[in-house]
Order: structure tokens, then sequence, then C-alpha cells
């Protein structure tokens, strides 16, 4: 349908994103890649003439998300190797992937769409919150004894507590927003939840040492 030299543009863009979502689905990241941004160059070069439906555009926006999302959680992170180079670099990959899903995220919020602002509002959260249990669920540094692993998980603890007040932020801001536009969708049950754990557990760690 995309090919066909008579459609109109907005159609273009909605089988563009279709096309690209399907990719998605079927485990084809590049493919999905290029597709959406086919449609988001249409979209916007489209929108230079006439006023299109912002709903398509933003769902590709979201979708382009969900494809850095797939690559961030690929990303291996593995403290048990004792490679602090290749730690390290494993941990930047994951952060530049986790940036760019975010960017393409806030781009489709910023296109005003609610139902799609508020999926992408809680994708947000929901990197931050998986990179924060990533890390502190991974295995711990090769030659610890007791004393020393008890001493390492509490200051990871502490180095990630940034991660949750992102994931926190993203949390508030989605379920209000959804309750400002009246959005229902399966994401907010679960941003709520989230939101719960994640206030608990910044509460248990702020709780004194003995």
């Amino acid at each position: 349908i995309a090919k066909r030299a008579d459609l109109a543009p907005g159609d273009r863009v909605r089988a563009l994103a279709q096309r690209g979502i399907v990719e998605l689905e079927d485990g084809k990241t590049e493919e999905a890649e290029r597709s959406l941004r086919l449609a988001l160059g249409t979209y916007a070069a489209a929108s230079e003439e006439e006023r299109l439906d912002d709903h398509f555009a933003a769902q590709a926006q979201f979708y382009l998300g969900e494809v850095y999302r797939e690559w961030f959680r690929s990303l291996p992170f593995d403290p048990s190797t004792g490679d602090d180079e290749a730690l390290r670099r494993d941990l930047e990959q994951k952060a530049e992937m986790l940036l760019s899903a975010q960017g393409h995220y806030l781009r489709a919020i910023r296109m005003g769409n609610d139902r799609w602002a508020v999926a992408s509002g809680f994708r947000i959260g929901e990197l931050y919150d998986e990179l924060r249990a990533g890390m502190l669920d991974a295995s711990l540094p090769p030659g610890l004894d007791e004393e020393h692993a008890a001493a390492y998980r509490l200051e990871l603890r502490r180095r990630v507590r940034v991660l949750a007040a992102k994931a926190i932020t993203a949390y508030e801001q989605t379920l209000a927003r959804a309750a400002r536009a009246g959005v229902d969708i399966k994401f907010l049950a679960d941003a709520q939840g989230s939101l719960e754990r994640l206030k608990a557990a910044l509460a248990e760690d702020a709780r004194p040492t003995l």
C-alpha cells in the first residue's frame, strides 16, 4: 500500500508506520527503523502543505523509541567477568541506547497526541526502572568476600538512586497527564504499581544502617 503513487500523504504515513510496527514485532529492528523514519519524513514533508492527523506520526515516534528500547535491552551488563573496561563500555552503550529511545519518546510527547504521549511517558520511566533493576540484579564482580560484597551492594544502591528518581518523575508525569486527558490505556496500572514500588525502595534505602 505504501508504494502506491496515488496514496494520500496521511494514508502513506499510516501504511509506513504500520509496516514498521509489524517489522518490529517480527524482530526486524533495522527494517522497522527505516519504515518508521520514512513515515515521519513523509509526515514532515506533507505537513508543510496541509494539516495531517498526528496520530500515526506520533505512533511512529513511539515505535522508534521501541526499536531503541529493544537494542537497549539486548545489550549485556555483567560485572562477573571482572573486565572493568568492557563493563564500562557496555554501560556506556546501554546508556546511549536508553537516551536514544528516550529522545524518540520525548518527540512523541511533544507532538501532543495524548494517547502516545502517555504511552511514551510510561516507557521513559520503564527504561530507567529497567536499568536500575538490571544493575542491582547483576552478578557480583569476582573475588569479593562477604564483607566486600555487602559494601559493593550498598554503594551500588546509592549510585542507582538517581535512576529511581528519574523513573518516579516519569511515572508521576504520565499518570498526571493520563488523568487530565482522560486517557485509559494498558500501561497505567503498571505505571502506578511501579511508582509505588520505587517509592518504597527509596524509602527503604533512606533508612539508616546499623
